[in-house]
């Protein structure tokens, strides 16, 4: 019975002897949470007990804890971006980890790293690997990008050759004033990019 009222193990506080009890020696104890429970008196001073619970509560919550932004766009692009390359059941899997596209290890660990080095998605844009659209997500080669610079910088943009530049055919196209459900609905009918380019003279492919 080594323990003494106003003692501390932990978070607990020694009150008093709990009366009448002799195996185990009982102490009426405080939690610095506000929480107050007979403890045994072996279990405070071999250090089985330190809390009522609230200190492994805390360690849980703070393990699953987002800062208030889970349900934020940000939040949901990074989910997003870690389920295409880790999730081999992902619906995109092979234009991601069938590429060899990675998260890195910084934005795989946490939201709070992601943030820190990618701030908030602003809201007319998402999620881009650049410069190097063949890369892995990380700090560098990401950035918050338009549906235009989108498509721009992806794998399977085409290239079109317009009055002596080259450009991308999304820019031809609204450089030529031709609405894409107009553009597309030819390109089905022709079978081909070529031949709805030449059908509306946008200019011709080139390689990318």
């Amino acid at each position: 019975m080594a323990a003494a009222s106003g003692e501390r193990f932990g978070k607990w506080t020694v009150l008093s002897l709990v009366e009448g009890a002799t195996k185990p020696v009982m102490w009426e104890c405080l939690c610095d949470c506000g929480t107050r429970r007979s403890v045994a008196a072996r279990s405070l001073e071999k250090g089985k007990s330190t809390s009522c619970g609230c200190t492994r509560r805390e360690f849980v919550s703070n393990l699953h804890r987002t800062h208030g932004h889970s349900g934020t766009r940000t939040y949901g692009i990074w989910q997003n971006m870690l389920n295409r390359c880790r999730n081999p059941k992902s619906n995109r899997a092979d234009l991601y980890q069938g590429r060899g596209i990675t998260v890195c290890d910084r934005w795989r660990a946490s939201f709070d790293n992601f943030l820190t080095d990618m701030g908030f998605a602003p809201a007319d844009a998402t999620l881009d690997r650049h410069p190097n659209n063949a890369g892995n997500y990380e700090p560098g080669n990401c950035r918050w990008a338009t549906r235009a610079e989108q498509t721009r910088n992806r794998s399977v943009t085409v290239w079109v050759m317009r009055n002596g530049v080259r450009m991308v055919l999304f820019d031809a196209r609204e450089q030529a004033g031709i609405p894409q459900a107009t553009y597309y609905k030819w390109k089905k009918r022709l079978g081909s990019n070529a031949a709805a380019l030449k059908r509306f003279g946008i200019g011709e492919l080139c390689q990318p």
